[in-house]
């Protein structure tokens, strides 16, 4: 007696001596997406404000900004929107600017985007695009040409350095003034 085979049963045979013996396929993993250098901040806040008072209680300096992102591995907070008062013997003086970063290390505020620092008192203001203020120094250096205003008067020039306790500025490289007529 002769006995047979079932179809069925051929076919799972060649299956298992193909996928025992056989290449297996090629599984392609799914594309991840692109992997961002930005990194993640460790603490942010909004509408800071942030003042540091003196031995005897007199306020000495004032940072407000919109928003704060602080990155503490980096030891830089960046700021939107930053202001700045200092407080001297011979009045304030406030800096502002589109963004800014302290860098704590260094104590160093870097300013950039249409930045602005203003002498109330005095009616003049300095404006650049970019600058790093010394915080402890109190000295301010542009890092772009500068244009400072004092009523109608027009200076400019191609860096700046200011001592901003005593009042003190200096323009470097092509300075060139021009003066309003006066009426």
């Amino acid at each position: 007696m002769k006995k047979r085979l079932s179809i069925p049963l051929v076919l799972c045979a060649a299956g298992l001596v193909y996928a025992l013996v056989g290449t297996p396929p090629q599984i392609m993993p799914e594309p991840r997406g692109p992997v961002t250098e930005t990194p993640i901040p460790d603490a942010y806040a909004g509408a800071v404000s942030v003042r540091q008072y003196g031995e005897t209680g007199e306020l000495e300096e004032r940072t407000d900004a919109d928003y704060l992102r602080r990155f503490t591995r980096r030891a830089v907070s960046e700021l939107e929107n930053p202001r700045r008062w200092g407080y001297g013997e011979d009045g304030p003086w406030q800096a502002r600017a589109l963004r800014g970063e302290i860098l704590e290390q260094r104590d160093v505020l870097r300013l950039n985007g249409e930045v602005s620092i203003h002498y109330p008192g005095d009616d003049v203001e300095f404006t650049t695009e970019a600058m790093n203020i010394n915080l402890e120094r109190q000295i301010a250096r542009s890092l772009a040409p500068v244009r400072v205003w004092q009523e109608s008067n027009e200076t400019l020039a191609d860096s700046l350095h200011l001592d901003l306790a005593k009042e003190v500025a200096t323009l470097n490289g092509n300075v060139r003034t021009y003066y309003a007529p006066e009426p």
